[in-house]
């Protein structure tokens, strides 16, 4: 009864750990669509504005006010902005390919998702994630019931050496008369051992236990690689978001001015929006990283919200 009880909780470890894992799969997949689409977004917005400098520049060669080299060096930009949109849509497509699969074929086709920035959660001290992952990882609960119910079968076939006390009752209905039967067994096992039974059960007892080691110190070194890569994007999106990104979007508007004015060449303005892109496409990735490295450690550390949705769920 131990050991069937200890797998049950088992099973229901691994049906919680099924449950937690499919929320992390579509979330990370919703994560990517964003990204995909932040990306599409910004490479229309790309191809748009150098279409316009390639326009400008195709009017300034036409009445000679520069040089065909410049207009080659425009429309080289405007060709490669062009090819990174139909890249982009071509991305997004696949992410919403993924997203419905993970989700499941009742999602049409033409589903449309809420396009929405992802919420940049402060998440507890290391320490404290690791204590959760102990007390609350559906991993780790499989693996402990794993191991009572291993010993339990180990006690079970240790007990089956000793003699066993049966008490058995019948009876028998006739017309005529009722025959009752009353016994008492003594079951004594002389030649029979159990040793290979007990053997195996010890086998498989140790082998969970060390599975049970193992899987715990691997969640932790999950986690805390995990951890370091969110300390790691957290700093990085902190960097771009407010000194890169501003710096190159202000480097690229004097350049605009400078170029309207003739103080500077098409190519260092071209330079600069090609630095200000550049950033930009940083801090989207950036973005997006954070959000999925943060996914992953929701998933190890079973985060109670997602355990609280499972719940409500069931009932």
């Amino acid at each position: 009864m131990n050991a069937a009880e200890a797998s049950l909780r088992s099973a229901e470890a691994t049906r919680l750990a099924f449950e937690i894992e499919t929320i992390s799969k579509v979330q990370q997949r919703y994560y990517e669509l964003m990204r995909r689409k932040a990306e599409e977004k910004a490479a229309e917005e790309d191809l748009s504005l150098t279409k316009q400098i390639r326009d400008r520049m195709q009017v300034r060669y036409d009445v000679g006010e520069t040089a065909r080299f410049e207009l080659i060096r425009v429309q080289t930009e405007f060709l490669n902005a062009q090819i990174a949109a139909e890249s982009s849509k071509l991305r997004v497509e696949q992410a919403r390919s993924a997203l419905r699969q993970v989700v499941g074929h009742v999602l049409p086709d033409n589903y449309v998702v809420v396009v929405e920035q992802p919420k940049i959660e402060t998440l507890p001290p290391l320490t404290t994630l690791l204590a959760e992952i102990q007390s609350q990882s559906p991993e780790l609960q499989k693996a402990k019931a794993d191991v009572e119910a291993s010993e339990s079968r180990l006690s079970f076939e240790k007990n089956s050496r000793l003699p066993r006390l049966a008490f058995k009752a019948s009876q028998y209905n006739d017309p005529n008369f009722t025959d009752r039967l009353y016994g008492l067994q003594v079951s004594i096992p002389i030649w029979d051992f159990k040793g290979g039974q007990v053997a195996e059960a010890e086998a498989n007892a140790s082998k969970v236990r060390n599975q049970l080691n193992a899987q715990s110190q691997s969640l932790d070194q999950q986690l805390e690689t995990a951890y370091k890569l969110y300390q790691m994007a957290s700093y990085q999106l902190k960097v771009l978001d407010q000194e890169v990104v501003q710096l190159a979007a202000s480097a690229q508007r004097i350049a605009e001015v400078s170029y309207r004015y003739g103080e500077r060449g098409m190519l260092e303005y071209l330079d600069a929006q090609r630095t200000f892109r550049a950033a930009r496409n940083d801090l989207i990735r950036a973005r997006f990283d954070l959000a999925s490295v943060t996914t992953e450690i929701q998933r190890l550390r079973a985060n109670p919200d997602w355990l609280v949705k499972i719940e409500s769920g069931k009932q």
